[in-house]
């Protein structure tokens, strides 16, 4: 669960990942800084919620993959203790990588609902304002971790999907 915290802020705090996940959703939404402001303490309850449930999911993954493993091989207890530690590590980086990006989400929602109840200099001057145009679609930039994270586990637990050595 260590090494999947590690791999999430690649080497930074919990706090320089909801710092980023605020600053993606504020640049994919035209925004000010006022709005990374109020932004960052509600991202960071947000994801706060969804680390408490780490340790819970990583556990059930360990106990699972543990389960297979001797079901298939019944005497490697040392085998099964690498798959109950891959199959946790697997499961906490798809579940951190799940978390970030409902949380950038959520946010990106947040900030387009401001957005529609407060209609831009231009929209006032148009006549029009974006609670008639609906919310856009946005781009965001995910990081290419958090992707490949959504796709780590499978049904088999060891090395199925990994690279050999």
């Amino acid at each position: 669960m260590a090494s999947a915290l590690r791999w999430l802020g690649r080497g930074q705090g919990y706090r320089a990942v909801v710092r980023e996940i605020a600053w993606t959703a504020a640049r994919a939404v035209p925004s000010s800084g006022e709005d990374l402001e109020w932004l960052t303490p509600l991202v960071d309850a947000r994801l706060g919620e969804r680390f408490d449930r780490l340790p819970r999911v990583a556990r059930e993954a360990a106990l699972q993959a543990e389960e297979q493993y001797l079901h298939a091989r019944p005497h490697d207890h040392d085998g099964a203790d690498l798959a109950a530690e891959l199959g946790a590590n697997d499961a906490a980086v798809e579940h951190l990588s799940t978390a970030y990006m409902d949380v950038l989400d959520w946010s990106v929602g947040l900030l387009q609902e401001r957005r529609a109840k407060a209609p831009s200099r231009l929209q006032r001057l148009i006549g029009r304002s974006s609670a008639q145009t609906g919310a856009e679609p946005v781009a965001c930039e995910v990081p290419q971790r958090i992707l490949d994270g959504l796709t780590l586990r499978s049904d088999q637990p060891g090395w199925t999907q990994r690279d050999a050595a």
